[in-house]
């Protein structure tokens, strides 16, 4: 029997678990926001993906032609369309999609919105004499985005790391691409943005990052330390220390940090999920490392954006999905029916 129920099909359609056969089944139904998660799913078969986009790309929803234009597996004849459009936005999403062909980024490469000629200029696919123009630009994110872009020549990077803008320097220092004559000189470097891009940069030897690290740990500005706490480099003993800020961010960073160890991370977490910041507790919802009693905390929380963080989980009891299965908020049902139908049959029978 053909199910009709909107917020079962859309859970169905946007669950990572949901077999082959189903989606196929899924690209049959006219719901628009069934068949985008479908068009995006991995197991969906080519030519069905390219059908959905095609009958997406004619819709009147300006979300839904974004995401087509964005989305990695739209046909180019589809893009060439969005390209000619007047739409900002749908140009943007283009400029920014990894598989637009090269002669359309030349064409964006030639708009008056800043916004795209960013997004142009950080596309990996963006061809070097394009990005050559666009390190000419007096825009600092645009700059910024060729100087990350991993298709910058070193030419260009040698020229980008005389810019004015700590941003843009600090994108040189972590690009693969740039030389070490240049890491070298940036080692010294007084501004501490530029310092964590060497720290981030796979060209530095563990040591010396280490010895960054250690001194961006005494930094009096809260956004060097969390960049320090969120590093994958930055040693056990540092994050130690960072686990006794007094600033919720900081501690959310370290938190997340792969390198924290687990009693530290639970201690955290538990602290953060008293937080009154909405930002906090959703960060704090949405890890896998939170205790459960924490969860529990959370979920009476009247947010449902918190809820519907931690019926996403897959740390969250089975139990208590079945709670939220039942919300009286209906992203947070879709969520909680999603997380079940994710889950082992084991866990069916509690």
């Amino acid at each position: 029997e053909r199910c009709e129920d909107r917020g079962i099909l859309h859970a169905v359609a946007g669950n990572s678990k949901t077999p082959e056969e189903i989606l196929e089944k899924l690209s049959e139904y006219e719901d628009e926001y069934v068949l985008l998660p479908v068009a995006e799913d991995s197991k969906t078969p080519e030519k069905i993906k390219a059908k959905i986009l095609e009958k997406l790309a004619k819709s009147e929803d300006e979300y839904v032609l974004r995401t087509v234009a964005g989305n990695p597996k739209t046909p180019e004849k589809i893009l060439e369309k969005f390209a000619k459009s007047k739409n900002n936005d749908f140009l943007r999403a283009v400029a920014r999609n990894p598989k637009t062909p090269e002669k359309i980024l030349e064409k964006l490469a030639e708009s008056e919105d800043v916004q795209v000629l960013r997004a142009v200029a950080g596309n990996p696919k963006t061809p070097e004499k394009i990005l050559k123009k666009l390190a000419e630009s007096e825009d600092e994110y645009v700059l910024f985005a060729v100087a990350r872009n991993p298709k910058t020549p070193e030419k260009i990077l040698e020229k980008l790391a005389e810019a004015e803008y700590e941003s843009v320097l600090r994108a040189v220092a972590g690009n693969p691409k740039t030389p070490e004559k240049i890491l070298e000189k940036f080692t010294g470097a007084d501004y501490e943005g530029v310092l964590l891009g060497v720290a981030e940069s796979p060209k530095i030897p563990e040591k010396t990052k280490a010895k960054i690290l250690e001194k961006l740990a005494v930094s009096k500005d809260v956004r060097v330390l969390r960049e320090v706490a969120r590093n994958p480099k930055t040693p056990e003993k540092i994050l130690e220390k960072l686990a006794m800020s007094g600033n919720e961010h900081v501690l959310l960073e370290v938190a997340e940090n792969p390198k924290t160890p687990e009693r530290t991370k639970a201690k955290i977490l538990g602290k953060l999920a008293e937080s009154k910041d909405n930002y906090i507790q959703r960060r704090v919802a949405s890890n896998k490392n939170t205790p459960k009693e924490s969860l529990d905390k959370l979920l009476r929380d009247s947010d449902e954006d918190v809820r519907k963080e931690v019926a996403k989980n897959s740390s969250t009891p089975f139990k208590t999905l079945k709670r939220l299965a039942v919300d009286k908020d209906e992203d947070v049902r879709i969520e909680a029916i999603s997380s079940i139908i994710s889950r082992p049959a084991s866990e069916w029978k509690q």
